[in-house]
């Protein structure tokens, strides 16, 4: 089974440095470019099933990457951003009461999200006709935070070329999945297909979300 994990596109508060967590915010015009640019370098695979975090910047990237697509989109709030609580919408290092979830309480949902949907695919999959290939759109730290979950347990390993580094928005993460627990990382974050966007337009080297998650 093959699973594409996509990062959404870009917003303005990604471009401002503001914390988002599950603030629904938009995709601005450059995010909604680089939706539609992954969309066309995923217009050949053969998704079998999609889902996406129900906020709008996943949802319309993922909508954007179906138009290519007959696949039904199951949209969960299991695969929102960490909630950063009351320092949602404010630039990083602001200092709040409610800081949201905790570490350990976000790794646990994503994990808990990665066991839940891995294990229904795993088992309908001896009954399949076709390989399933799963395409998912989260966040940056989601992304991250499952990577780095997956990678401590002694199942999953990288390609050489592959390694844990920031998430950039519509970046493709691809991993081959055996078991729930066992795997390898293919590709993380790769955003070749944004190489003929202006310097002006490259995706993002930072996102503050993806920093406060681990």
């Amino acid at each position: 089974m093959i699973v594409q994990i996509v990062r959404h596109g870009e917003t303005n508060e990604n471009r401002q440095k503001i914390l988002q967590g599950q603030l629904d915010s938009q995709l601005n015009d450059l995010g909604r470019r680089q939706a539609q640019t992954v969309a066309l370098a995923l217009k050949d695979e053969r998704f079998t099933h999609a889902y996406s975090s129900d906020l709008i910047r996943a949802k319309d990237t993922a909508e954007a990457i179906l138009q290519y697509h007959q696949v039904y989109l199951v949209t969960m709030k299991e695969l929102r951003e960490k909630s950063f609580g009351d320092a949602e919408g404010l630039p990083i290092g602001t200092k709040v009461k409610n800081r949201g979830e905790s570490v350990a309480q976000f790794r646990a949902r994503v994990l808990g999200w990665w066991t839940k949907v891995m294990s229904e695919h795993l088992s309908n999959d001896l009954f399949e006709e076709k390989p399933t290939i799963l395409l998912v759109v989260s966040h940056g730290g989601f992304i991250r935070t499952l990577l780095e979950a997956l990678t401590t347990q002694d199942g999953f390993s990288f390609e050489a070329k592959s390694h844990i580094g920031h998430i950039p928005n519509t970046g493709v993460t691809t991993i081959q999945v055996s078991d729930v627990s066992r795997g390898q990382i293919i590709s993380c974050g790769d955003d070749s297909h944004l190489s003929t966007f202006g310097e002006q337009e490259a995706a993002l080297k930072i996102n503050v979300d993806e920093l406060l998650t681990a």
